[in-house]
C-alpha cells in the first residue's frame, strides 16, 4: 500500500501525520507510542520517506536488548538539531527511559493498565 493510502486509511494516522508535519516544519523531535510490533517498522519507513530522513526512526520495544536500547537512547540525545522521531512500545517507554530531547509525544496506543498508569 502506498504511504499516502496508509495514512488516509485511518483517522488516527491522518491526525498523527498532520501533527508530525507541524513538528517536522519546526525541526523538533517527537516520540511516537505504538503498541503494534508489526506496525512499528511500517510507521518508521513512512516517517523516513515522508520527511527525507537519512535513516528510519529508531524503534524501542521489548525485543530490543539493553545495550542496543541504551545505544538508541544515546543516539537520540546527541543527534543534530533537526527533526527526529523515535517509535516506542508503550510498555518499553515506561521503563526507565529519559528522552528529554523530544518536545512532543504522539500516543497512537497506550498501555491501559491502571496500576501502571498510576
Amino acid at each position: 500500500m502506498p504511504d499516502s493510502d496508509f495514512i488516509a486509511a485511518s483517522a488516527k494516522m491522518r491526525i498523527a501525520f498532520d501533527t508530525l508535519e507541524s513538528i517536522a516544519s519546526r525541526r523538533e523531535r517527537v516520540l511516537v507510542s505504538l503498541d503494534d510490533l508489526d506496525l512499528q517498522p511500517r510507521m518508521a519507513g513512512v516517517i523516513q520517506r515522508r520527511y527525507g530522513m537519512a535513516a528510519p526512526p529508531m524503534i524501542i520495544n521489548g525485543s530490543v536488548a539493553g545495550a542496543t536500547r541504551q545505544g538508541r537512547v544515546d543516539r537520540f540525545h546527541v543527534g543534530p538539531e533537526e527533526f527526529d522521531a523515535m517509535i516506542l512500545s508503550p510498555r518499553a517507554d515506561g521503563v526507565g527511559l529519559t528522552l528529554t530531547p523530544a518536545n512532543h509525544v504522539i500516543y497512537l496506543s497506550r498501555w491501559w493498565n491502571p496500576a501502571v498508569e498510576d
